[in-house]
């Protein structure tokens, strides 16, 4: 039997999550649009690393074995306005979830909001 494997993720997050450098920073996180629909194959790159990932089915994506640092996260998805997340704090093990909730390129505001899981707040 023929399988093709999976163009967006090539293995799930908890494959990824085996592993884990445990002195490196580790993101997770999901691409919502503005309904909290998963948006698929949205790009989600680290400008001055070069580590990316895409999401899957779902929206949800996961980033292993980072240098803990300030980054720039960069989310890009066709139809979607680009959304970047400046001075983002990378930490030892396991970080924040994030939330990029992504307007289309048309909506009235060109934004997108950053929502991480302890409720904190970013608009951009």
């Amino acid at each position: 039997m023929n399988t093709v494997p999976s163009l967006i993720n090539p293995c799930s997050p908890d494959q990824l999550l085996t592993q884990l450098d445990h002195t490196m920073g580790h993101v997770r996180g999901k691409v919502v649009d503005i309904d909290g629909k998963g948006i698929s194959g949205s790009r989600i790159w680290i400008r001055e690393t070069g580590h990316c990932a895409y999401s899957d089915i779902y929206g949800n994506f996961v980033m292993i074995n980072i240098v803990p640092a300030l980054y720039t996260m960069v989310v890009e998805c066709q139809g979607f306005s680009l959304c970047e997340t400046p001075d983002l704090p990378i930490e030892v093990g396991d970080n924040p979830e994030f939330r990029f909730i992504m307007r289309g390129l048309f909506s009235p505001k060109r934004l997108c909001n950053r929502y991480n899981a302890n409720e904190l707040t970013l608009q951009f």
